[in-house]
């Protein structure tokens, strides 16, 4: 069988099937085996449920997607019915749980480049993390991911793949032309990153709040004990795990040292556009200037 070679989250992965949209590798080498199974899934609830079994963790996403991930060897099992709820679940809970297995952290934020560093952007479903990194994307900031970051233990991010997604409310606010003609099971549209950046230290962890200001504040160096509730919350699927995967969490939040702040963006689309500049300058003086 003919194996397809892909860099997911910026680790070497060989997949059984192709997966459209990402680009695959030249190289053999792989860290990780993805098993793809096409067939209609006898998952008939609207929940999630995460637990382990002799061969490893179980995922269960609704009707969407049964996953299995490996205990001893790294092998992720997917039975989907469709690449669409494939490309739209696969890198959010089960990744999740493979990295937190693995002493890593899968983080729910969007994040911008700047000067080889990244800010991460962080918020409540909802907030406008992906239209406000694409309202900033330009020559001082640049997208790197949407939505989730991967995260290693020398606190160095790496995204799962180049795409974003909007509404299209927001593509035609932003007069946006990179978006591609595939939507995500919640009706988003796809759109191509364009940056060829591959890992990135982070800089800061920035919590968005909506206000009728605009306005941003040093909320504590993570160095001290309210770092864990902060990056805790943060977790791709972290409602859904389990006592042990929550542990693993909890230890390896203590090794994280970054700073964090709360910036207020406007809760008027139009009014997010016009502010930008005034955005930017927010993030250059209190972010990026005290660094």
């Amino acid at each position: 069988m003919n194996h397809c070679n892909y860099t997911i989250y910026g680790i070497p992965v060989k997949c059984n099937h192709p997966i459209s949209y990402l680009n695959m590798q030249s190289t053999s080498k792989a860290g990780l085996f993805l098993s793809i199974q096409y067939m209609k899934t006898e998952l008939q609830m609207n929940q999630i449920l995460i637990h382990s079994t002799q061969q490893g963790y179980r995922i269960q996403l609704a009707h969407y997607m049964d996953v299995l991930i490996h205990h001893d060897k790294p092998i992720i099992e997917c039975q989907t019915e469709k690449e669409e709820y494939l490309f739209s679940t696969l890198f959010n809970i089960p990744f999740s749980v493979y990295f937190t297995l693995q002493n890593e952290l899968l983080l729910h934020v969007s994040s911008m480049e700047c000067q080889n560093r990244l800010l991460c952007f962080a918020g409540e479903k909802g907030t406008g993390k992906s239209t406000l990194v694409s309202a900033l994307d330009g020559k001082f900031l640049q997208i790197y991911s949407d939505d989730t970051l991967r995260v290693d233990r020398h606190q160095f991010g790496y995204r799962a793949h180049p795409y974003t997604k909007l509404t299209n409310e927001t593509l035609q606010k932003l007069n946006l032309k990179n978006y591609t003609d595939r939507y995500n099971i919640s009706g988003k549209r796809y759109c191509y990153i364009q940056t060829d950046a591959n890992e990135r230290k982070l800089a800061a962890f920035i919590l968005l709040k909506r206000s009728n200001n605009i306005n941003c504040v040093n909320l504590y160096n993570m160095n001290h004990s309210l770092e864990t509730p902060f990056l805790l919350q943060n977790i791709v699927g972290i409602q859904f795990f389990n006592s042990e995967l929550i542990r693993k969490c909890l230890s390896l939040i203590q090794y994280f040292r970054i700073n964090c702040y709360i910036l207020e963006i406007p809760n008027d689309l139009n009014y997010l556009i016009d502010s930008k500049e005034e955005i930017i300058s927010q993030i250059k003086e209190k972010i990026l200037g005290a660094q």
